[in-house]
């Protein structure tokens, strides 16, 4: 059974942190949506925290530098679904400085150029949480894996932020509905980030 290694790093980067959440993925493509599931789920359940963004950016998070800019996070926090080779709902930290650059990613623009122009524009450090899908069939729903993953994201990140206010910890994951702005959000360290970045070979992005 795979036993998550992310929770701790997670907890340890955004303790005290201004963070922003960017969801990453198309709706209507299956587990592609699982990086825009999380920002939904964890939305609800953070509203109220001033040190937490979310934002679902659905397949184009570059249309979001400007909430960004304006929110100057000390640490961006990008969820998308990523081929890893792993079992379904497997979650991984990403090292987005290997990934393959504009070839990376379907998205519009790759992770790694966004990036670099957030870390160099805000002083911030980025991370790349990834989630292996188990299929991205146009008009397919989450499978169970995912959808697994995107509640133990979601829950941790409620946690690790204090921004869980109910016993029922964050929203169940519906896809339909407007898209979710919360605030919430502030300092690491390029070494803190490194050693989170778990030695995966570089991936390509869903």
């Amino acid at each position: 059974m795979f036993r998550p290694c992310w929770p701790g790093p997670l907890a340890q980067m955004t303790k005290g942190a201004r963070v922003a959440v960017v969801g990453i993925g198309h709706e209507l493509r299956g587990d592609d949506a699982a990086g825009v599931a999380v920002a939904r789920a964890l939305g609800a359940a953070a509203a109220g925290n001033e040190r937490l963004l979310t934002i679902d950016a659905g397949p184009a998070p570059e249309n979001q530098i400007g909430p960004l800019l304006r929110f100057r996070p000390d640490v961006i926090l990008f969820v998308d679904a990523v081929q890893m080779g792993e079992a379904p709902g497997t979650v991984r930290w990403v090292p987005w400085r290997e990934t393959d650059g504009a070839g990376a990613s379907t998205h519009t623009l790759s992770p790694q150029v966004l990036a670099w122009f957030l870390m160099r524009e805000l002083g911030c450090e980025v991370l790349l949480l990834g989630i292996q899908p188990a299929g991205c069939a146009v008009g397919a729903q989450l499978s169970p894996a995912v959808a697994g993953a995107v509640h133990s994201i979601a829950r941790a990140l409620s946690s690790a932020l204090s921004c869980d206010r109910s016993s029922d910890g964050p929203q169940d994951v519906h896809l339909e509905g407007s898209r979710l702005r919360r605030q919430v959000g502030r300092s690491r360290s390029d070494s803190a980030v490194q050693e989170a970045e778990i030695a995966v070979r570089p991936t390509d992005v869903v």
